[in-house]
């Protein structure tokens, strides 16, 4: 789309208990995000790996970043960073993970660029997110 270089990183037996219809969309808007947020040609990181029974995923871009105020208005509907977004990209995505009792949080600084992290229970789930 822009040239951008992902480097996919997965530990084995990630599995998760989710529609792969909508967790492929979850994972379509943020990466899309991540990548539009980024310069041409620029890294975008992708990591899987289990920690305390869940899979953490994580993807990390260096573009533009966001503030504090832009991080805690995503997910709002009509609410976009973008010129012709429409702001239900994110708010799908907020849905489909709490529908698989998941979590996705950002943590973002102007130019410098931003790590979305997204939480789902594994298959052998124990334990709470939250």
């Amino acid at each position: 789309m822009h040239d951008n270089n992902i480097e996919l990183n997965v530990t084995d037996n990630c599995f998760i208990a989710a529609n792969h219809i909508e967790f492929k969309q979850l994972l379509i808007n943020i990466i899309k995000n991540a990548i539009e947020a980024s310069g041409n040609g620029d890294l975008v990181k992708i990591n899987a790996d289990i920690k305390n029974d869940f899979v953490e995923i994580k993807i990390i871009d260096y573009g533009k970043g966001m503030s504090e105020e832009e991080v805690g208005s995503l997910g709002t509907p009509f609410y976009s960073l973008k010129s012709k977004g429409t702001g239900l990209g994110m708010m799908i995505c907020y849905n489909i993970a709490a529908k698989y009792k998941g979590t996705i949080d950002f943590q973002s600084s102007k130019g410098v660029g931003t790590t979305v992290t997204i939480l789902f229970p594994s298959e052998n789930h124990t334990s709470d997110p939250k």
